[in-house]
């Protein structure tokens, strides 16, 4: 409407000046403003000054002021346009603060680590109650944020213009990284609550339980069947007396380079002497005591580790059972070749093995569910006591979403174990692992020994 009214108004100007001459005492007065106005400003001679201006005006005909509104049309223009496509890519979203269009207060200390176009950095995560969670950082080249519940979409945060432009004003380069400041309804009681891209790779996005970083942190672990002593210190007393056990343990480990990650080892099926009602050999414990467990570490920013004694099985025989645990972002896997029986074998017996192949197996089937559910990495314990326990070792392949441990636990005096450690060790891609026995090894290494081998997980049995 502005841009129309613009013409109107510059097209009667043109009609009314078409071919009146500009006066000759116009032109001789526009030929001396300039020394007219040197004398005007040192004299402050305002009136003269305005006189000039209006002088250039008339002398300068219908040309200049068809220009002049024309750039006065396409500035409104311009300005309509913009309103409209904000109000437009931000309809529905969430509200931002788009009285200052500024990002969240962590733009003052950078813009974000990371620059490839496929990375979710979030600053900052917040659960503010049971019902509502904030959620702040930068992502790349996307319109929009998912907010996951428990591996469920459950809202979309839009990407406004404003949040662009101010992200581009940090020096961010050609990536159009965009910044996101939210507040989101989720159901109360929600568990996981994670932040992606509607086409996130996995593990490069923010979850408010925790993510494992094996590179950089160190796992200390209770390993066993809760309520079941005879298995295991996990299984010494109530969650919340072994979590303080576990603490208490980790302690000397916190004064290392490497952050600590506390873990619940379950065994989750438990090979036995008998055949059982199906024969295999194993035994399930009951998934409600697995969940309490869970509870509890989650409680304190740790994580949980549900692990596979199959018998006769096969580990996807079994894993398969468990989904509703690992597609949870901070429920990780184990499994136990020691346990894994041919046909004819009884645990107690003999003690078994277990093929790279079946183990990339299991590892395909826990990447499948990792992006299914747009987890982040997850851990895959694998324990390993003799040179034959993982057949055809060197043919192991993690894919992206996992990340493998080899982990040592054979139990003996230290200098047997840090043989075996050594001997066993894997390289990267693959993490070690250490296990350590409270009543089978004499005697129990101490902190700084374990510290020297630098293994990335170390569990007490």
């Amino acid at each position: 409407v502005s841009l129309a009214l613009s013409f109107q108004g510059m097209k009667h100007r043109a009609r009314r000046q078409a071919g009146q001459g500009i006066p000759v005492d116009v032109i001789a007065r526009v030929a001396a403003v300039s020394q007219i106005e040197r004398e005007a400003v040192e004299r402050q001679d305002r009136a003269v000054v305005v006189e000039r201006a209006r002088a250039r005006n008339e002398a300068a005909g219908p040309d200049w002021q068809v220009k002049r509104t024309l750039i006065f049309a396409a500035a409104a223009f311009v300005v309509m346009m913009a309103v409209v496509l904000r109000d437009a890519a931000s309809e529905g979203s969430e509200p931002f603060d788009e009285t200052t269009g500024t990002l969240p207060a962590f733009v003052a200390d950078g813009p974000p680590r990371h620059d490839g176009p496929d990375e979710v950095i979030l600053e900052r995560f917040e659960r503010v109650d049971d019902a509502t969670i904030r959620i702040a950082g930068w992502a790349a080249e996307t319109d929009r944020i998912e907010v996951l519940a428990e591996g469920q979409v459950v809202a979309t945060v839009p990407i406004t213009v404003e949040r662009l432009d101010t992200a581009l004003e940090h020096g961010l380069g050609g990536t159009a990284f965009v910044g996101f400041d939210a507040e989101v309804e989720v159901q109360a009681g929600s568990g996981s609550i994670c932040v992606a891209r509607p086409d996130q790779l996995p593990g490069v996005h923010a979850c408010d339980r925790p993510m494992l970083d094996m590179a950089s942190q160190r796992v200390i672990a209770f390993y066993g069947v809760p309520y079941a002593p005879r298995l295991g210190t996990l299984g010494d007393g109530e969650p919340e007396e072994v979590l303080a056990r576990l603490d208490a343990q980790a302690e000397p480990f916190r004064s290392d380079r490497r952050p600590v990650m506390l873990a619940f080892e379950v065994i989750a099926t438990v090979a036995q002497a008998s055949p059982g009602s199906d024969g295999n050999y194993s035994a399930s414990i009951a998934k409600d005591g697995i969940w309490t467990f869970v509870d509890t570490i989650r409680a304190v920013g740790g994580i949980m580790v549900i692990d596979f004694q199959t018998g006769r099985d096969t580990y996807l025989d079994q894993v398969p059972d468990y989904v509703d645990f690992l597609s949870q972002p901070d429920v990780h896997i184990a499994l136990d070749p020691e346990w894994d029986m041919e046909a004819g074998e009884v645990p107690n017996e003999v003690i078994g093995s277990s093929d790279a192949e079946e183990i990339n197996e299991v590892m395909e089937f826990v990447a499948d569910i990792v992006r299914e559910h747009r987890l982040p990495r997850k851990v895959m314990v694998v324990h390993n006591f003799t040179d034959g326990m993982i057949a055809n070792r060197d043919l192991l392949a993690p894919p992206p979403e996992i990340d493998l441990v080899i982990h040592m636990d054979g139990h003996g005096p230290p200098q047997n174990k840090i043989g075996v450690y050594d001997r066993l060790a894997a390289n990267p891609p693959i993490y070690n692992g250490f296990k350590l026995f409270y009543q089978r090894d004499f005697p129990l290494m101490t902190t700084e020994a374990v510290l020297a081998l630098d293994p990335g997980f170390v569990s007490f049995q």
